[in-house]
């Protein structure tokens, strides 16, 4: 299972839905991660750069490595978001043919109305979640996978979506986030992905706020 599969499994709710939301941006991260831990793609000074362009031997990994090969050069905040149009389906097909999730679907009159994914299979999910809690808890050694993930889910602050109240041992969410940030920052690959992720989702929410400003202020005259 890749990273981005395994952040997809371990933060959806128990309904289905995606309680995290910037999935094209998310699963972009994940993938890039997964192609700097390979040696595929490196940042030099910020910036994109493929180090490795043949395939990977792994469909969804090949077709990230080419999107960023398109972008090599420009900074990951400022792309993540394009390159990752699509890859979240595509991710979430992967986990449902290997019977880890399944769509559901509401239609009428031929229109999707809406979908929700949900985990068929919660035994994968709690394993990683038990995982991902040794992990934090200081109890397993972070590696680079585990590192990528962890960092993912501080940049998103899903940390709590990944290890709900029941989930946890008792132990306070708070000391969750605070280790998950410590291990963000110390690994310098996964770090600055998520640093990237993280700028874009601010970059996001301030364009989204200025339109909303924009619109609120377009119905008014003197």
């Amino acid at each position: 299972m890749l990273i981005a599969e395994e952040f997809l499994l371990v933060t959806r709710a128990d309904d289905g839905l995606d309680r995290v939301g910037h999935a094209d941006l998310v699963v972009a991260g994940a993938l890039l991660c997964e192609l700097a831990l390979t040696e595929r793609v490196a940042l030099e000074d910020g910036r994109l750069s493929v180090v490795d362009a043949s395939s990977t031997g792994d469909d969804l990994l090949d077709e990230a490595l080419v999107r960023f090969g398109e972008k090599a050069g420009k900074k990951p905040k400022d792309v993540l978001a394009r390159i990752g149009r699509g890859l979240p389906q595509l991710a979430l097909e992967r986990l449902q043919r290997a019977e880890v999730m399944q769509e559901e679907q509401a239609r009428a009159l031929g229109v999707r109305w809406w979908s929700r994914w949900r985990v068929v299979d919660p035994a994968r999910r709690d394993t990683l979640r038990g995982e991902l809690l040794s992990v934090l808890t200081g109890q397993s050694r972070v590696d680079g996978r585990t590192g990528s993930l962890v960092s993912l889910l501080h940049a998103t602050n899903a940390v709590g979506h990944a290890l709900p109240k029941d989930q946890r041992l008792g132990i306070p969410l708070r000391d969750l986030r605070r280790d998950a940030k410590e291990i963000a920052q110390g690994r310098w690959a996964s770090g600055a992905v998520a640093e990237a992720v993280q700028a874009a989702m601010a970059a996001g929410t301030a364009v989204a706020v200025a339109a909303s400003a924009g619109a609120g202020d377009g119905g008014g005259g003197s």
